[in-house]
């Protein structure tokens, strides 16, 4: 070296693709390129934490990385990112998700991987209904939002804010999402919650209790 040829290296910090340039000096002529690629390093361990319905994922980052992919234990891609967090939405209740992350970046056109963070499974909850009242002759409509992967809904119904609730109806399908109350008291007023449930192995999950709300029968 120094001597017979000369050694040049070019782009040889970062990952990607790199060069080493070998040049003939002295008694020797005659250049020869070769290109060799540095590897992003794996992902870390990667946290995940479950919500109602929602997965929030989070990781440290890779030296080198200009993104991450987030694949599910199927092998599919499910979403991009540069950041080192990523939110899964609009899941299911009371489901395990499992998910794994590679990072990549892009050298001279083409793309580079590093290797697949461990397989991290999370669990989802039960989102907490939120009702709307509407006041009808002798009757109430309790009615709310669907939530996604629920077997059905139970609505209770007192005459006081803080005590006195009693089951009044077990809706039996996630799609339903509304119940009228008949042969109420006119001009009274009555309070009304209810809760989400799915039936895990024989044996129903809830929910929180929607926040209690109030109506006046016409």
């Amino acid at each position: 070296a120094g001597k017979d040829y000369r050694l040049e290296y070019i782009n040889n910090v970062n990952p990607g693709i790199a060069t080493i340039k070998v040049t003939g000096i002295g008694n020797y002529s005659g250049v020869k390129t070769i290109h060799y690629l540095i590897l992003l390093n794996s992902m870390a361990q990667v946290s995940a934490q479950g919500a109602a319905d929602s997965v929030s994922l989070t990781w440290t980052p890779v030296f080198g990385a200009e993104g991450y992919e987030i694949y599910n234990e199927n092998n599919i891609l499910i979403a991009k990112t540069a950041e080192l967090s990523y939110t899964h939405t609009d899941l299911d209740a009371i489901t395990t998700y499992q998910y794994k992350i590679r990072p990549y970046m892009s050298s001279d056109g083409a793309t580079c991987y590093g290797g697949f963070s461990n397989l991290v499974q999370v669990q989802t909850s039960i989102q907490k209904p939120v009702i709307t009242l509407k006041a009808k002759k002798k009757a109430a409509v309790v009615s709310w939002k669907k939530i996604k992967g629920v077997s059905g809904y139970e609505i209770y119904r007192s005459t006081k804010k803080k005590k006195g609730y009693k089951k009044i109806k077990t809706a039996k399908k996630a799609a339903v999402v509304k119940y009228t109350n008949k042969k109420l008291t006119k001009k009274k007023k009555y309070y009304y919650k209810i809760r989400a449930y799915k039936i895990v192995d024989g044996k129903k999950v809830y929910s929180s209790y929607s926040s209690p709300k109030s109506v006046k029968a016409k």
